[in-house]
């Protein structure tokens, strides 16, 4: 099994949405597993269903985080599989949103982020 793993910045998916300069590591992972086909356009397909599980990662699903442990079993789960070798895990992310730039530590805002 294949698994693409996308970071999902959730400072804008709360209710209320959080301050873009609040500190801290504040992101969930969206999981997509691709349906495989023999479409030429396939690459296509999988951006789409990327782009439909980040969509997921809504004010609904963040509230949701906080009520019980569905979600944590679920990562348990692929982390075993992952660890069994019974899954490969593609792990992407954007900083294009983030807001890394204006993150200050009070020695100044970053001049380079990589």
């Amino acid at each position: 099994m294949y698994t693409l793993v996308h970071a999902v910045n959730l400072r804008t998916r709360t209710n209320p949405p959080l301050p873009d300069h609040y500190l801290g590591n504040i992101f969930r992972v969206a999981i997509t597993v691709p349906s495989m086909t023999n479409d030429k356009f396939m690459c296509y397909e999988i951006a789409n269903q990327v782009r439909d599980e980040i969509g997921k990662v809504d004010g609904e699903y963040v509230r949701m985080l906080g009520e019980g442990d569905n979600h944590l079993n679920f990562l348990k789960e692929r982390a075993e599989m992952f660890t069994k070798g019974e899954m490969v895990s593609l792990n992407f992310m954007s900083v294009c949103r983030f807001p890394l730039y204006k993150a200050d530590f009070e020695w100044g805002k970053p001049v380079w982020v990589i």
